[in-house]
């Protein structure tokens, strides 16, 4: 898409998506479990399977994989039915009869029952001829989990690969490991309970020992030996500052009471290679304000996508009001614009408790006590069409290589794999690796203008 064209409703946010994965923390590293806590579920799945898909608040719960290859073998999708089927046979039945024609030929390759935890459910593959003259297998797994209700796993290959597909289904079908409702409730709250403890723990004192923290992250994607491809850069950076100063335009001589007020500003400064055979980057500039006290806070975060001279510009910003008379919960605002293409969309919650100031999202883990733990927070999620709000639930470990580091698994959503962070004993991060592939870890400046000349690209 040239450059001087405005962006298309659907991808218009595609950047401001960026700065979240890169300053909070959806290629697995290893055997990778999936949790969903919309589908009540988790199961382990092949090294380098990506998520694609998920399911948007308000519709039903799903979830979509794919093999992690450069031509994936297989995809998958992972729903639960609610059906007066008796059984899972005939369930199955039905599955393969939606949306087929009566002429429509298939051939059933195989079918089988198969015992997960203690459950009966069934598979059935079937080769299907589509109407270019070419083949599709589907396969579905069918397993009960309580009165009328399933869980369905549809997986769909080429006859050339389906019997490596089955094999490599086997055990992630075994895997499944079904969650009761009730104690994924209970966990939740207690997750919940221990964040907003965590939050109502940080000080002033606490926030003002973050000032004058800096670091430059490299972002890349691990290849063999040095083949390593570069994704971008990110500086980030902790002050005091006026509130005002979220909007970077503005005269400090024209700020407001309201915009005088000092507190801890948390900037950060990314670019991000967007096409690199055509020389498209993404520059981020977040502005992230929050008083000394956590009660306020404001945002303004701009991404620029540059190819040459031609540009084009996206605008979020947020910020939250404390309760009053009138509202007795404190509320989030967001708006997000577009001026080239005259689009403004302003947004509002109210906030429940547990909520995570955003400012804080990547440095909350300087602040806690690293030790075995979980806890889970309200964060903003604007990874979705439409914004709004979900849990992120942080577990933390100790590094099973060397007992004085720790360990983060961090999820945001309702559903995907965690991000996973290394951290030194003094908090220090080490390493972050992303799901989808990409590593973050702490650099240079030299380091990264080397790397970068040597992949020719142009550092801002």
């Amino acid at each position: 898409m040239p450059l001087a064209l405005p962006m298309n409703h659907m991808n218009q946010w595609f950047l401001v998506t960026l700065l979240s994965a890169l300053s909070c923390l959806e290629t697995a590293i290893g055997a990778e479990t999936i949790h969903s806590s919309s589908l009540g579920l988790s199961l382990d799945v092949p090294d380098g399977t990506q998520q694609t898909g998920a399911s948007q608040p308000g519709q039903p719960a799903f979830v979509l994989l794919r093999e992690g290859g450069n031509q994936p073998r297989w995809s998958m999708r992972i729903e639960r039915i609610i059906s007066a089927s008796p059984t899972p046979n005939e369930l199955l039945l039905e599955l393969i009869g939606n949306g087929r024609a009566d002429d429509q030929g298939f051939e059933i390759l195989d079918r089988q029952r198969i015992q997960v935890h203690g459950k009966e459910g069934s598979t059935t593959w079937i080769n299907e001829s589509q109407p270019n003259g070419s083949s599709v297998v589907f396969g579905w797994l069918v397993l009960p989990t309580a009165r009328n209700d399933y869980l369905v796993i549809t997986v769909i290959t080429l006859p050339t690969d389906w019997k490596a597909t089955q094999a490599e289904m086997r055990p992630i079908f075994q895997s499944i490991e079904v969650q009761d409702p009730t104690l994924l409730a209970l966990d939740r709250n207690a997750m919940l309970k221990r964040g907003q403890e965590v939050i109502k723990g940080i000080t002033e004192e606490d926030l003002r020992k973050l000032v004058g923290f800096k670091e430059l992250r490299r972002i890349y994607r691990p290849g063999l030996a040095a083949t390593d491809t570069e994704i971008g850069y990110s500086l980030i950076e902790v002050a005091e500052a006026p509130r005002g100063m979220v909007k970077r335009h503005r005269n400090p001589e024209r700020y407001s009471k309201e915009e005088q007020e000092e507190g801890l500003l948390v900037i950060e400064h990314s670019r991000i290679v967007a096409d690199a055979d055509r020389q498209v980057y993404v520059d981020l500039l977040s502005l992230q304000w929050l008083s000394w006290d956590l009660q306020r806070e404001a945002w303004t975060i701009t991404a620029t996508r540059r190819q040459g001279e031609a540009r084009a510009t996206e605008t979020e910003v947020g910020f939250r009001t404390e309760p009053s008379l009138s509202s007795p919960r404190p509320t989030l605002h967001v708006i997000k614009q577009d001026d080239e293409i005259g689009l403004r969309e302003p947004y509002q919650w109210t906030l429940p408790d547990g909520w995570l100031p955003r400012p804080l999202s990547s440095l909350v883990s300087r602040l806690i006590p690293h030790e075995q733990q979980q806890m889970a927070f309200v964060v903003y999620d604007h990874t979705s069409t439409v914004p709004s709000l979900t849990l992120r639930m942080d577990q933390w470990s100790r590094d099973t290589d060397m007992s004085d580091r720790w360990v983060l698994e961090s999820r945001v959503g309702e559903q995907g794999f965690p991000t996973r962070v290394l951290y030194d004993r003094s908090a220090n991060l080490l390493r972050l690796a992303q799901p989808g592939g990409n590593t973050i870890e702490p650099s240079t400046v030299a380091e990264i203008q080397r790397r970068w000349d040597q992949a020719g690209l142009k550092t801002e």
